[in-house]
């Protein structure tokens, strides 16, 4: 019994913290009867949606299932589930068989487990009354939970039992509708929630459905009244939630966005759609870390789909961690061998990585997968570009042209191309051809800019900036060059409101708040400066460059705690940073705290990389300086020999020199010696103002 009791256990903990994975497909309809199709589609439909809302399970989408992968759906072939559990890493499988009448019907539910090389297989069947179909489905849905030892709440455990269906009409059209949805048939999937909600308009389900289907259509309108609706009627439901935040981030403005983000963070957060949406929020404001941060934990809580780790991916692509944004696309592509659009985005991260040859043959297939597709093309040409093979640049776009003649994007790949082979006159042909086309006019503009200011005519290139910027609506890229070619001629401040005019677009910009926080100190506007670090900081907190500015700043106007709160915090992201470690004695010595920048400074020349670092010893050197000066510390020889190994290590230093000078004129009284080390100093000093320094201490003594 004991024995028992241990696996129980130890079952439970796998499912609570393992998270179980679960793959489910609709049951065979064995009656050959069309109209009641409805009733094994139904299944997965419900499992899905009341799994994916369990916490310790993970449930695949039987949407994406199906459209990618339905090669085992009838569970009758063993080497068939094998392999798909090996694809999508599935802990269990459910599908089965059924059978309806016209008032009965027989549901026959069958799981699989790999366990140990083989497949462990669990059959339930029920049957009832067509009315009680609802209540039948619940039950086998507990049942297979408690087979696998889930461990749920009581209320859920209720819910599952006492699942009802308010019209069984609407939602048998909406279950048809499910099913052809898996099916890949999209209108005729619309076509059936349209009609559900004819019959019921309150089947929320219907209304969310359609709204992802409109989204993916790119049908904004439609997709935002029924995404709306969902909301409204299921406000709670943490999915339909997710699907509206995603909606809006991708169609509305960034304020807009955040706002439905923030108001409804805390449903949010309780899934992996939900944390999806809120990275790509992020995204949308150029939080890249952020987004990167909760996008893996979505990708944790997931795997219901493969949406969140291609969101991933692509915060990785644009915060430049390219390696990682690789991984990503090649485990999707693992998943989806045909689909072009992973290809796509993994071609390009290997380019930006600068694995060039691997990213031509990745992009190749992309092609190959999709061969009409202009922007496989575009991408696939910017390799060649990169690898410097011009003439197969060519060749690509002049094939894109051929597929859509009025692509503006490819006249101005070509013009590029031209350029760099020497042909000045096709490239500007290529320009002109491109601002023909409304959609391509600024992008023309902004590209012969960037060839003026390559070839050192940055003059030309700002007011061909400025031309690309007043024909079309503000574009972050444009304003950005138009603010490093201001920058380029010296105009920091009109450069800094070019800067200032892409953060109103994308606030979080870390390459823009960088060189506006850099500006700003260049124009001595260090307040300014200092907020743009705190906000470059506050979302990359491991942002070296800011957090040293900002360090600095502090320092400088003697807010000498807060640096040093600040440094503290950097070192335990950044144990073994050099900078960082100095910095912190150092800013001890600053603010008076003499002892504490002598341990500080004795555990760094403790450690065998600082042992021979010439600024621990001056540091040292200079704090029991000020303890003997400040507070009658008598160790003269100890802090001398500091500042001789100080000099020894750095010889080119006056520093030491004349503290050494001090010690020996005014405390050991050997002005002699006194004089020997300032007249070294002296030799050193870089700066009148030392030098200055130097003669009045001379001067003192000879009085």
């Amino acid at each position: 019994m004991k024995s028992k009791a241990l696996a129980v256990l130890t079952l439970l903990a796998f499912c609570v913290y393992s998270r179980t994975r679960v793959a489910v497909f609709p049951l065979e309809n064995t009656t050959g009867d069309p109209l009641v199709e409805w009733v094994g589609q139904g299944v997965p439909e419900y499992f899905f949606r009341t799994l994916d809302a369990l916490p310790g399970i993970q449930v695949w989408d039987p949407v994406l299932i199906m459209q990618v992968d339905s090669s085992a759906w009838k569970f009758d072939s063993d080497s068939l589930l094998s392999a798909h559990a090996r694809r999508w890493k599935w802990d269990i499988a459910v599908g089965g068989l059924f059978k309806a009448t016209d008032d009965s019907v027989w549901l026959r539910l069958r799981s699989v487990r790999p366990a140990a090389g083989q497949l462990a297989k669990k059959e339930w069947r029920t049957r009832g009354a067509l009315s009680e179909y609802a209540e039948l489905r619940s039950k086998l849905l507990f049942e297979v939970l408690v087979s696998v030892g889930y461990e749920f709440a009581a209320k859920d455990a209720a819910g599952l039992k006492t699942a009802r269906v308010r019209n069984a009409e609407a939602y048998a059209t909406f279950a048809r509708g499910y099913g052809y949805e898996m099916r890949g048939k999209a209108e005729d999937a619309l076509s059936s929630y349209l009609h559900a909600i004819e019959f019921d308009k309150s089947l929320g389900e219907a209304h969310y459905r359609m709204g992802v289907l409109y989204r993916t259509a790119g049908v904004v309108e439609k997709a935002r009244e029924a995404l709306e609706k969902a909301v409204s009627l299921m406000p709670d439901r943490q999915a339909v939630v997710a699907e509206m935040a995603a909606f809006l981030v991708e169609n509305e403005s960034v304020e807009a966005s955040e706002a439905f983000v923030s108001q409804h963070r805390s449903i949010l957060e309780t899934g992996a759609a939900g944390m999806r949406a809120i990275g790509m929020s992020f995204i949308a404001t150029g939080e890249y870390s952020r987004a990167i941060a909760i996008l893996t934990r979505a990708v944790a809580a997931g795997p219901s789909g493969l949406a969140t780790d291609f969101t991933l991916g692509q915060a990785y692509l644009a915060s430049g961690l390219f390696a990682q944004a690789a991984d990503v696309f090649n485990r999707l592509i693992a998943y989806r061998p045909r689909h072009s659009r992973y290809y796509a985005l993994l071609g390009s991260a290997y380019r930006q990585e600068g694995r060039l040859m691997e990213s031509s043959r990745v992009l190749e297939l992309a092609v190959n997968l999709e061969p009409r597709d202009i922007s496989n093309l575009v991408n696939l040409s910017n390799t060649y570009f990169r690898i410097g093979w011009y003439e197969k640049a060519e060749q690509v776009l002049r094939r894109a042209l051929e597929i859509d003649s009025s692509a503006g994007a490819v006249y101005l790949n070509l013009g590029v191309v031209y350029w760099h082979t020497g042909n000045a006159a096709a490239s500007r042909d290529m320009f002109a051809k491109a601002s023909q086309h409304a959609q391509s006019i600024q992008s023309a503009f902004n590209n012969e800019a960037n060839i003026l200011f390559l070839a050192g005519d940055i003059k030309n290139a700002v007011k061909a900036y400025r031309r690309a910027d007043k024909v079309g609506k503000k574009n972050e890229v444009v304003l950005f060059n138009l603010g490093q070619a201001y920058r380029a001629l010296g105009k920091k401040k009109e450069a800094a409101v070019c800067f200032d005019e892409v953060l109103l677009l994308s606030p979080a910009r870390l390459d823009v708040l960088t060189v506006r926080a850099k500006i700003a100190e260049e124009l001595g506007e260090e307040e300014d400066a200092e907020q743009y670090y705190r906000k470059i900081v506050q979302s990359s907190p491991q942002n070296r460059e800011a957090l040293s500015r900002l360090i600095k700043l502090l320092v400088s106007h003697e807010r000498f705690e807060e640096a040093a709160e600040f440094v503290k915090e950097a070192l335990e992201d950044f144990p073994g940073d050099r900078v960082l470690r100095l910095m912190l004695p150092e800013i001890y010595l600053k603010m008076e705290w003499y002892k504490v920048a002598v341990m500080e400074y004795e555990a760094l020349i403790a450690d065998a990389e600082f042992k021979e670092e010439p600024q621990c010893y001056l540091g040292l050197g200079r704090a029991h300086f000020e303890l003997i000066r400040t507070q009658n510390a008598r160790n003269y020889d100890a802090t001398i020999s500091y500042l001789k190994k100080a000099v020894e290590l750095d010889p080119r230093s006056a520093e030491p020199e004349i503290l050494m000078g001090i010690l020996y004129m005014d405390y050991k009284e050997y002005p002699s010696q006194a004089m020997e080390h300032w007249r070294n100093a002296l030799s050193k000093a870089e700066s009148s103002a030392t030098r200055r320094k130097v003669r009045t201490l001379m001067a003192e003594a000879r009085e």
